[in-house]
């Protein structure tokens, strides 16, 4: 199970956000459960966290994405959102009610 969230954090650097789940037949409930026993195992760094992020924020799921927020706080990873842009428009995403 957490050998799939290592899949998961790698796929997400090559697929647009909107399509990555499309392409790769990832399953975001799959996503969530492995990094969540990713986490219970390991642990996880501010760069999971970021990933697991954006991963939320493909699969819909802006509760997720709202906890993954709260564990970065300021500490985006600019390897994953490229731009401070990019992140701030997630995070504005992720905070606006649903």
């Amino acid at each position: 199970m957490i050998a799939y969230s290592y899949v998961a954090a790698k796929l997400v650097h090559f697929h647009w956000r909107d399509k990555l789940y499309a392409e790769t037949g990832l399953s975001w409930p799959l996503i969530q459960a492995s990094f969540y026993a990713r986490e219970k195992r390991y642990g996880l760094r501010i760069k999971d966290w970021n990933v697991l992020c954006e991963l939320a924020i493909a699969g819909r799921d802006q509760q997720a994405a709202k906890e993954a927020l709260q564990h970065i706080g300021d500490q985006w990873d600019p390897d994953l959102w490229k731009e401070k842009q990019y992140f701030d428009s997630a995070v504005k995403w992720i905070n606006t009610p649903a």
